[in-house]
């Protein structure tokens, strides 16, 4: 049921426009959770009690969306080496109707399938996956899935004809996102070819994907640009996990949590069906009675999206609407 969706928050970096046409969950057009609970599996139901209240794979799970709990081979090697989820990015070239020449570009590992501060980056342990031959499963694995993605072009391809939009595609550069998890009742999300566009800087891409190790290098370096920090900033709220480590680490570096995007869009308002990213937010005392360009507050977006989380976090803060 993940896939991608537009930004409430387009953030410009310089002279950059970062499109948000990510490979994220459309959590913020979902209606309340249902209570699918009750016809869930048994291990489903422990998965309920073990993800954080403000997980969106927790949200996922209660609406009865899950996996099919057959385990494969990958997730065995997986479960030896402590991983939990495991994304992996990679870089082809579209050619003959799919990917081509394949470069796995980005490989994280996290020891929770959602929560803080949960991915694996000592490199002793990194090491590990490497020899075990783990890191060649799952990097086996998302060859396999990529080779196999349809194209999402976004608005061009269907001005096209069928036979000139294959060709219009030949050549061109694209991106994909893997995820695996190690435990089979989680819902994994479909692989598709992105068209490949360049990011400003390693802080921002890092930033996007819940790379706090790279994050924190980055920004140790001080290598990043005036209002790249700010942009980063926009991108860690936005992703689908508990990103608040990445959140935290670059509001302490100075981002402005008060940040507005076009339309006059906050960073609270982007974290409405974000929950976990949104408190993180609310602890750096952003602002929550902003209004955008058409007068809503957060207060208001969380109220139209159903999303009772967010309501209750901006609720207890003292929002209104």
């Amino acid at each position: 049921m993940r896939g991608p969706m537009k930004g409430l928050f387009p953030i410009r970096s310089g002279r950059v426009l970062i499109p948000l046409v990510l490979a994220v969950s459309p959590f913020y057009q979902l209606a309340g959770s249902g209570d699918a609970s009750r016809q869930s599996p048994l291990p489903v139901l422990e998965l309920l009690n073990q993800l954080p209240s403000c997980s969106l794979l927790r949200e996922e799970l209660g609406r009865g969306l899950h996996g099919d709990g057959a385990k494969k081979p990958y997730m065995e090697a997986m479960q030896r080496e402590g991983i939990e989820r495991a994304l992996l990015e990679v870089y082809s070239i579209w050619r003959g109707g799919r990917p081509t020449q394949l470069q796995i570009v980005t490989r994280l590992y996290f020891d929770k399938a959602d929560g803080p501060d949960s991915q694996i980056a000592d490199p002793a342990r990194l090491a590990r996956i490497q020899e075990s031959g783990t890191q060649a499963e799952l990097d086996k694995v998302a060859r396999e899935r990529v080779t196999s993605a349809p194209f999402r072009g976004g608005d061009e391809s269907p001005l096209l004809a069928p036979f000139d939009w294959v060709r219009h595609l030949n050549g061109r550069k694209v991106w994909s996102r893997v995820e695996l998890f190690a435990n089979p009742w989680l819902p994994e999300e479909p692989v598709l070819a992105y068209p490949r566009g360049t990011f400003p800087s390693q802080l921002i891409q890092a930033a996007m994907l819940g790379d706090a190790a790279t994050v924190l290098q980055q920004i140790k370096a001080g290598h990043f640009r005036p209002g790249e920090i700010n942009a980063a900033l926009g991108l860690a709220v936005w992703s689908q996990y508990d990103n608040s480590t990445v959140i935290k680490a670059l509001l302490h570096s100075g981002a402005d949590v008060n940040a507005r995007g076009d339309y006059g869009i906050t960073l609270v308002m982007s974290a409405v069906g974000r929950p976990c990213n949104l408190r993180a937010l609310l602890e750096y005392g952003a602002r929550i009675d902003e209004r955008d360009a058409t007068g809503i507050t957060a207060l208001g977006h969380a109220r139209r999206s159903g999303d009772a989380e967010s309501v209750r976090l901006l609720q207890q803060a003292g929002a209104k609407e």
